[in-house]
């Protein structure tokens, strides 16, 4: 509804209470549209805001300008929303990875490190196994000292030679069996005990009248020693043999 430019004529004069009326809902629909610009004015765009305080002439195709920015912003809004929706999913998933990728990486890290416990295990049972076989050697060779002055002292036991000697020459014997033994020397074969062919070697059979007797060791000839309970030279033994006796007889 408009309202006659010229209003002098009705200066001073009461309006008719229907114009009156009008009049007040014409300003009221006026500040409301005020109000509402101003407020839009806040969310668009500075250019836009200008151009919304013109004259009312202009207002429908600057409400269409508004629409269709704010329709722009809106679907530019969604747009935001849907990408970081789907950098979302892809950082959900990158971690999802890299949980499995570490996951992975520990278990080779666990598999690498038990191989190479396994190695180092290998490694140090080859040395000791090397060390005592080169110790077994070293030894073995040694024994060839004792044994002489066990054969001395046989020897010596069947001529009656001097006691004192004799104990001498055990004296160093024992001695020198000592220093062995903390190398690792122990000494095996003895009278007695049964036939073990892992310790053992038979070199006769004797004939034996009691049969508790049978397969046990009845004289020792050689001592056997083991280094670390590895053998390094078995005990050459005599081995009885029980002879069930002939009842005919």
């Amino acid at each position: 509804m408009k309202f006659p430019k010229n209003t002098r004529k009705f200066k001073g004069q009461p309006l008719p209470p229907g114009r009156r009326q009008a009049r007040q809902r014409f300003l009221n629909a006026a500040r409301r549209e005020r109000n509402l610009l101003k407020n839009l004015s806040q969310t668009v765009s500075p250019e836009l805001a200008r151009r919304l305080g013109r004259r009312p002439s202009q207002q429908p195709q600057l409400a269409r300008a508004l629409v269709m920015e704010l329709q722009a912003r809106a679907w530019y809004v969604r747009e935001l929303e849907r990408k970081n929706r789907s950098l979302a999913e892809e950082a959900e998933s990158l971690e999802k990875k890299n949980q499995l990728m570490e996951e992975r990486f520990r278990e080779k890290v666990q598999a690498f490190e038990a191989e190479i416990d396994r190695i180092r295990q290998r490694l140090t049972r080859e040395r000791e196994r090397e060390v005592d076989e080169e110790k077994g050697r070293l030894i073995l060779e040694l024994l060839e000292v004792p044994d002489n002055l066990e054969m001395a002292i046989h020897a010596a036991r069947q001529h009656q030679t001097d006691d004192q000697l004799l104990q001498g020459v055990e004296m160093v014997r024992d001695i020198f069996l000592r220093k062995l033994e903390r190398l690792g020397l122990k000494a095996v074969g003895q009278d007695g005990e049964m036939f073990d062919p892992h310790v053992h070697e038979a070199i006769e059979m004797r004939t034996v009248d009691e049969e508790k007797l049978d397969g046990m060791v009845v004289e020792v000839y050689q001592t056997g020693y083991m280094v670390n309970d590895r053998l390094i030279r078995p005990a050459r033994v005599s081995v009885g043999r029980y002879a069930v006796p002939d009842p005919a007889r």
